[in-house]
């Protein structure tokens, strides 16, 4: 039978159990938040690494269109018989899927008294060329605008320089994303030297234009995608 020094242990006892269940649940309910922020993070991670996986599968793969050259025609009016130059570019996909709906944008030549830099301003009086597919390792090209002999005689003589800028617009194939990726951007210039060798453009004559390539060096007209500070309308997203 309990005596009355038993009740005072019972509650003695009781009395310790109570703060203990209570400590216990608050460690209990502070591990349970930290196991759940820290599974929360594992998530976030997870997706992070997923995401940057995926990016960097999509850089690997894509299309990655670059101006490669000029393409130099020459073309007489049936009529007046009289030719232009038409110094355009050509265009290579060195990315591993083909770029889609490629369109070439050529702006005006620039022609410049002496060796004056270019403050370019692309006028376009020629109209959009493309709309096609070029497969990885492959080439397509773009006609100018047409030039005068005149000004290939002063580039040559060195009292005229001449500009060709322009750019292309093109997308990513479907074969990764399920549709198609944002618009891709390529801007070029090319300052344009005319040999003046054992080989000399002569007028008149289907000697071929002998020409060199030389970077114009503005950092935003020698870019791509979001590496052009400046993004012209038929490229915005």
């Amino acid at each position: 039978m309990p005596t009355d020094g038993d009740d005072g242990n019972r509650k003695e006892k009781h009395g310790w159990i109570r703060p203990a269940n209570f400590i216990v649940g608050i460690f209990t309910l502070i591990a349970l938040g930290v196991y759940t922020l820290y599974t929360r993070e594992q998530v976030e991670q997870s997706k992070r690494a997923n995401m940057i996986a995926q990016a960097a599968l999509v850089e690997a793969n894509r299309p990655y269109v670059v101006w490669s050259g000029f393409h130099i025609t020459r073309i007489i009016n049936p009529v007046t018989k009289i030719g232009d130059w038409r110094i355009g570019t050509e265009a290579q996909n060195v990315g591993n899927t083909p770029a889609s709906n490629v369109i070439y944008y050529p702006c005006d030549p620039i022609i410049l008294e002496g060796e004056a830099s270019p403050n370019i301003e692309c006028k376009r009086s020629e109209a959009t060329q493309g709309g096609s597919v070029i497969g990885p390792r492959q080439t397509s090209s773009a006609i100018g605008a047409p030039i005068k002999d005149d000004v290939i005689l002063a580039v040559q003589a060195a009292t005229k320089s001449l500009y060709i800028a322009g750019y292309f617009i093109y997308e990513d194939s479907e074969q990764f994303s399920g549709s198609v990726y944002p618009k891709r951007l390529t801007k070029y210039c090319n300052l344009v030297l005319v040999s003046n060798d054992n080989t000399p453009f002569e007028i008149g004559t289907g000697r071929r234009l002998n020409v060199t390539p030389f970077g114009c060096g503005i950092a935003d007209w020698s870019c791509t995608d979001a590496g052009c500070k400046t993004i012209p309308p038929e490229g915005q997203q």
